[in-house]
């Protein structure tokens, strides 16, 4: 309905895609609202059904997917490549004999590298996050000298980040992967710490459904 409500009115007049003549744009609405049931499940029934899975009665579909050396992130003007020595943007023609690729899956807006190596907000809050005191002091006397980095619970999280955005999964080896403070416990978890604005960051790059974990 949405689609049909959008398209230029011209289309249905002159257009190649609607034209049929005598047939205005609320003709084709009515023509819409007014389907029934049946004729739905008849429609429905003539459609292709696909799987990867070359299930019977399917015709097989090849998807585009992250490889075990690169992931792939779409955007409106090409997909961004990301390697371990390399991010570069090629275009969407290119990947055409790799595999279809989900329109749902593809993020809304343009996207441009730049070569400039930046430090960015939320490479800072991730940092931040992961400072540890050196010694114990009266909350107004902190300074940031008085903080060091944990490296290594800093790379954990960076490698399960990745895990998450990255689509190329073994299903012989799926992991579940949990933010729990260094300090805290499952009966006190502490909190204030960074780990739900890091989760939720994931929003822009995958479908996110937050589950209350009590």
């Amino acid at each position: 309905m949405r689609f049909l409500e959008n398209v230029e009115e011209d289309e249905f007049h002159q257009g190649d895609s609607f034209y049929v003549e005598g047939c205005d744009q609320l003709t084709v609405l009515d023509a819409w609202i007014n389907i029934t049931e049946t004729s739905w499940k008849n429609v429905l029934r003539t459609l292709d059904i696909f799987s990867e899975e070359e299930f019977s009665d399917t015709s097989t579909i090849s998807l585009f997917r992250d490889e075990p050396e690169a992931a792939y992130i779409q955007f409106l003007n090409g997909v961004v490549k990301v390697t371990k020595d390399d991010i570069s943007v090629i275009p969407l023609g290119s990947i055409t004999d790799s595999g279809a690729i989900w329109e749902s899956k593809q993020i809304k807006r343009e996207i441009h590298i730049e070569n400039v190596q930046r430090y960015g907000l939320f490479e800072k809050l991730c940092e931040r996050a992961f400072q540890k005191r050196k010694i114990e002091t009266k909350f107004t006397e902190i300074k940031d000298s008085e903080f060091e980095l944990a490296e290594d619970q800093y790379r954990a999280m960076r490698q399960a980040y990745g895990y998450l955005l990255h689509t190329h999964k073994q299903l012989d080896e799926l992991k579940a992967v949990i933010f729990i403070d260094s300090e805290g416990t499952y009966d006190n978890p502490e909190g204030g710490n960074g780990k739900s604005l890091i989760i939720g960051s994931l929003k822009y790059y995958k479908n996110l459904v937050p589950v209350d974990g009590k």
